[in-house]
C-alpha cells in the first residue's frame, strides 16, 4: 500500500524554516526504492556554506535518512564552489546526495 500526502518537514540541520512538500511512503512489499521519501514543492531553496564555500541552491528532500538537493520540476538544483568572492565552478543536477563530508551526484 502506498500513501501520498502533503506534509512539512522540520530538519533544522538542513533548512532553518519549515518546508512544504509531499511525503511518499510504502506499507507492503518490496521495493528497490527506499522510503520515507519527501519532497519540497519549491525549488529555490538557497542553502549559503552547505559546505564551506559551497552553495546550493535548488529544492530540498529526504530519501530514507538521507538529506538531498533535488529538482521538485524541470529545473536542477545548482551548487555553486566559491574562493572569496568569485565563483569557481558551478555544478547543476537533478539530485544532490549532501553527508558529513561528501556531495554525490549520478548525473551533473
Amino acid at each position: 500500500m502506498d500513501i501520498k500526502l502533503k506534509a512539512v518537514l522540520y530538519a533544522n540541520d538542513l533548512y532553518p524554516e519549515p518546508i512544504k512538500g509531499t511525503l511518499e511512503d510504502r506499507m507492503t512489499g518490496t521495493t528497490t526504492k527506499r522510503y520515507p521519501q519527501f519532497t519540497s514543492e519549491r525549488n529555490d531553496y538557497l542553502i549559503e556554506n552547505i559546505y564551506p564555500d559551497v552553495h546550493f541552491k535548488g529544492g530540498l528532500g529526504v530519501i530514507g535518512a538521507q538529506f538531498y538537493g533535488n529538482s521538485p520540476d524541470s529545473t536542477l538544483g545548482e551548487l555553486v564552489f566559491t574562493y572569496k568572492t568569485d565563483t569557481v565552478i558551478t555544478l547543476k543536477s537533478e539530485r544532490f546526495a549532501f553527508q558529513d563530508s561528501l556531495i554525490a551526484s549520478k548525473q551533473s
